[in-house]
């Protein structure tokens, strides 16, 4: 669940955050595009954690460690942090 969400996030912030721009080449079609791919992942995993504490186990793991950077790392990202509607 939690690599699931972690390689989009990734993708996006890629293909969209102007740090990358000398870096990678960017296309930023393909990084919105895997913004709503992680928007459908967390979606996803909001219900299936549903009445659940944790990710993986009944204790905190390293899969609650991955989703927890993943999820901070793309809201600190300055053009990933607003949601598009």
């Amino acid at each position: 669940m939690e690599l699931e969400l972690f390689a989009p996030i990734a993708r996006t912030i890629q293909n969209t955050n102007p740090i990358f721009q000398r870096r990678f080449k960017q296309f930023p079609e393909y990084g919105e595009a895997q913004r709503a791919v992680v928007y459908q992942r967390l979606e996803r995993m909001d219900h299936e954690l549903d009445g659940r504490e944790f990710i993986a186990s009944d204790r905190f793991t390293i899969a609650d460690i991955l989703v927890n950077y993943s999820v901070q790392a793309m809201a600190g990202s300055p053009r990933v942090s607003a949601r598009s509607s």
